[in-house]
């Protein structure tokens, strides 16, 4: 695994970050809500709620579906 480039800038509520190809994804933080209003790879929605201490909740990752065509 290699090194990976990534900036993080922020404006206000909007959260803006920035890969080695360019944006990657802008989120918006409302209080311990982070809501992800656009991404490259087209997944919008929250992404993160933080919660007391160290400690912070994502949603489970969503499961790409297998082809169902399998040369039967």
């Amino acid at each position: 695994m290699g090194l990976r480039y990534t900036n993080r800038s922020k404006a206000g509520p909007l959260r803006f970050n920035m890969g080695a190809q360019g944006l990657s994804s802008v989120s918006m933080k409302a209080g311990p809500f982070t809501w992800r209003l656009w991404s490259r790879r087209q997944r919008a929605g929250m992404s993160s709620v933080d919660l007391p201490g160290h400690w912070s909740w994502r949603p489970s990752a969503r499961r790409r579906s297998r082809s169902t065509s399998r040369g039967s």
